[in-house]
This record gives C-alpha cells, structure tokens and sequence, in this order.
C-alpha cells in the first residue's frame, strides 16, 4: 500500500526515487521500532512533495538536474556531521520550499546544500541556522544561480 496523508515514511537504510507527487506528513531517514536508521531519496522530474523533511545521520535528499521540485513543509538538516536534509548540486534546478528551513544538530549538517548554479531556489518561510557552528538553514557555494527567501534569516543558537 503506498503511503497516505498522515502517515510518516523512514527510509529503513533504502535508496527511494520519488517518481510521483506524495501527500505524508513526515519523511525521515532515522531508526524507528522496525526500520534502521540511514537510507536516502532523489528527487527527479517535476514533482510536489507535501511533506516535513528531516535529515537523521545522512543526508535525507539529494535532486537530480533539470528538476523543478516544489517541497510544502519544513526541512530540517541532520543529527550528525554533513547529514544535509536536500543537497542540490546539479544545474538547472528549480526549487521551491514553502516552509521553513532549518540547520540541524550536526556540524555542516544544512537545510538545504546548495551547489549546483544556474537554478533558482525559492522559500516562503523562515531560515534558521542549527545548533553548531557552520549548521546553516542554507548553504550556497555555486558561482551562479539564485536564492530568494520571503521570511526571516536567524543565525543558530550557536551563532556568535
């Protein structure tokens, strides 16, 4: 039975592609009662995810090129270092987040790595950095491409 609105996907330390739109109320790479802890998921095509993402000790998502990916829900980056919640890092991406994104409890562990230039990013929401140094709601280190953000931008309870 595919999952329904309401229900929580863990990922169970498997590769998930989503090829269709997924209505959950939470996606987690995390141990849970039966599942194991790991696993990860790529985003292709053109695809609606309404779903809180949260990034356990990996990272949770990765996007493929020439995808236009709107996620409606919070993201929230890893429990460990470099656990990213989505990594963009081909071109020709276009993202939209509407919800907050947030740095997670690992070093380097983001919201959103954003690598990949000439795509756009854009988030209707909050940006929050985590709770360690360098924990950023969203990272972007590619030489081209946007960032648009319609919301606040706070530094992490570690910011100095």
């Amino acid at each position: 039975m595919a999952p329904q609105a309401g229900d929580t996907i863990l990922l169970n330390n498997t590769t998930l592609t989503i090829d269709q739109d997924v209505t959950v109320t939470l996606i987690r790479n995390i141990a849970g009662t039966t599942a194991v802890a790991g696993g990860s998921m790529t985003l292709a095509g053109t695809r609606v995810i309404t779903s809180n993402l949260t990034a356990g000790a990996v990272d949770l998502a990765t996007i493929s090129a020439s995808a236009n990916i709107t996620i409606n829900g919070n993201l929230t980056g890893g429990t460990a270092a470099n656990a990213d919640c989505l990594v963009c890092s081909t071109t020709g991406v276009t993202l939209t987040i509407v919800g907050n994104v947030n740095g997670g409890n690992g070093t380097t562990a983001t919201g959103i790595l954003y690598s990949g230039g000439t795509g756009t990013v854009s988030i209707t929401g909050n940006v929050t950095g985590g709770s360690v140094a360098t924990a950023a709601g969203i990272s972007h280190s590619a030489t081209t491409g946007s960032i648009s953000i319609t919301g606040t931008m706070t530094g992490g309870s570690n910011a100095t």
